[in-house]
């Protein structure tokens, strides 16, 4: 299962996917990519997943933080967009 799965996301795959600015593709694509680094070193399936673990968890944080950097914005226009709505009524 693990090579079926490794085979499907080769690299012209992943590089297809790489135009995409998802937030879940960013840290699919870091865990995939320390699984592969393991899987080279013939790692042990325990410090395989750790590791797997660790980079999801890194890249999880850099994706929220890119996302949270604009939400004061959003909440801005979403607090003001009533009141100028009242102004087309009027």
């Amino acid at each position: 299962m693990p090579r079926a799965f490794a085979g499907a996301f080769s690299s012209e795959k992943r590089s297809h996917c790489a135009v995409s600015a998802s937030p879940t593709l960013a840290i699919f694509q870091a865990g995939f990519k320390e699984y592969m680094r393991y899987k080279k070193q013939g790692a042990s399936v325990p410090a395989t997943l750790d590791g797997v673990e660790r980079a999801l968890a890194i890249a999880e944080a850099k994706e929220l933080d890119k996302l949270d950097r604009h939400l004061s914005l959003l909440a801005t226009i979403g607090s003001t967009s009533p009141y100028i709505g009242l102004f087309g009524t009027v």
